[in-house]
């Protein structure tokens, strides 16, 4: 009896630790050069294993150039750069799928429920590219790789927007360490 429920309690514990929080109660803000998942601060260090102790375990993991972590439930995959073919614990980009768009063998399944604010503007799809531009005056912009995708960065971090071809509705987002900045 005594094993039965110390090995309940393990199962506990352990499904507890890896558990993923609710879709809908994620709180991601980036504001001065911080990024931030629901109070884990991503952009100090941008350790993969922060990131993941606040998302829990990811549905899939491929690897690749970099090793990928996808959580299909919460809209969001985690890039971690590999050393020598190896994950190196660090992210290189952390990707929220905000609406319907382009997809690929890492893309969510589902899309980003949670609240998100870059500098307190609040993020959602509806939320098109030039109003976002005219609120993100402090944010530089650069030269993006595609149409539609625009690159903004600010205090060491950048983001990609990305939108659909009438540039209303906010597709994804893409979030990394801007080196151009360093």
């Amino acid at each position: 009896m005594k094993q039965l429920l110390s090995t309940i309690l393990f199962l506990f514990t352990v499904t507890a630790i890896f558990a993923q929080p609710a879709a809908d109660k994620i709180s991601v803000i980036i504001k001065a050069g911080k990024f931030t998942i629901n109070k884990a601060v991503i952009s100090e260090g941008w350790r993969k294993d922060v990131a993941s102790v606040t998302l829990g375990m990811a549905e899939r993991k491929r690897p690749g150039y970099n090793t990928t972590y996808t959580y299909d439930n919460l809209g969001i995959v985690l890039f971690e750069k590999n050393d020598d073919k190896l994950p190196s614990g660090i992210l290189s980009e952390v990707q929220f799928y905000i609406s319907a768009g382009d997809t690929n063998a890492v893309s969510p399944k589902g899309f980003f429920a949670g609240k998100m604010e870059v500098e307190k503007v609040k993020i959602s799809s509806n939320l098109d590219w030039k109003t976002l531009r005219e609120k993100l005056k402090d944010y530089t912009s650069s030269e993006s790789y595609m149409e539609h995708n625009f690159r903004l960065a600010y205090k060491g971090i950048y983001i990609y927007f990305k939108y659909n071809n009438e540039e209303t509705v906010l597709q994804k987002m893409s979030i990394g360490v801007d080196k151009s900045s360093k």
